[in-house]
């Protein structure tokens, strides 16, 4: 290579090389302090840094103070409209690349598809109602913008309504209304569930069986409740989950529901199957 075009080369290198550190530069500005993570609905705080709304919003509720510098600081935020700009046309230039670029490609592409299925919801698409509750819950879902166990709760009740089996197994898993038996599961809970498990979900089927399998659920000789009729619902519940379709309004097992009622069918073969599924 000519000593000329060896100079140019390693000139481009030098000048790309400080181009790369100014953009790095650059980038962690516009980093959250709190979620160090890339800012989809940045905004500007008292103390001059741009921060993700939701999470400086939760801090000032807490505390008075800058998460930076400790220092006393006020409620008003102020939107980085030109930040957000900025971040999206340098991550989707490639020049912002990554784990942080990638988890914030992420996050926009679950912020576009939950206001596309909103709009359904409110449209009254049943099954759009049991996913948004997912969005709500973050069941399934790496952004937690958006979470709310209640508007979760609003939803899968929606959906449960609009006849959506899914949705009911999800409120049985919320454990949301009057607690019994040591706090852990609720009578609305069994209710939801076991409607779910009888309607052909697998997940409810599975979620019955769990519960009948844990060591509290109590066995009481005068109602003729026994361990071995405990073993025997259990069996039963874990074996329907196994035979569940998506036919007919039903939902098939996933593959960590298949996993968990195999491992414990193997483990207890010997249990006796004197249920007609």
């Amino acid at each position: 290579m000519p000593p000329a075009t060896k100079r140019l080369a390693s000139d481009t290198a030098a000048t790309s090389k400080k181009f790369r550190s100014a953009i790095d530069d650059s980038v962690a500005e516009f980093i959250c302090p709190i979620t160090q993570e890339l800012p989809l609905d940045p905004v500007t705080a008292e103390d001059g840094h741009v921060y993700e709304r939701e999470s400086i919003e939760q801090w000032l509720e807490q505390k008075q103070t800058s998460p930076v510098t400790n220092l006393g600081m006020g409620k008003a935020l102020f939107p980085a409209v030109q930040v957000r700009c900025v971040i999206h046309k340098l991550v989707l230039s490639g020049a912002i690349s990554g784990d942080k670029a990638d988890k914030w490609q992420q996050r926009i592409k679950e912020e576009e598809e939950f206001k596309k299925i909103k709009e359904k919801a409110e449209q009254g698409d049943a099954a759009s109602m049991t996913t948004l509750g997912n969005f709500y819950f973050s069941w399934d879902f790496s952004s937690k913008a958006s979470k709310d166990r209640n508007k979760a709760y609003q939803w899968y009740w929606c959906g449960a309504k609009h006849g959506e089996v899914r949705a009911l197994t999800r409120l049985g898993q919320m454990r949301h209304c009057v607690v019994i038996d040591d706090n852990l599961y609720t009578t609305c809970s069994l209710v939801f569930t076991t409607e779910a498990a009888t309607r052909g979900d697998a997940k409810a089927c599975v979620q019955l069986a769990r519960i009948l399998a844990r060591d509290n659920c109590k066995v009481s000789h005068k109602t003729g409740w026994n361990q071995e009729l405990k073993q025997e619902m259990t069996k039963r519940w874990y074996e329907k989950a196994l035979k569940c379709t998506n036919a007919m309004g039903g939902i098939a097992p996933d593959e960590d529901d298949k996993e968990e009622a195999n491992k414990w069918l193997r483990k207890n073969a010997s249990v006796a199957s004197t249920w007609k599924l």
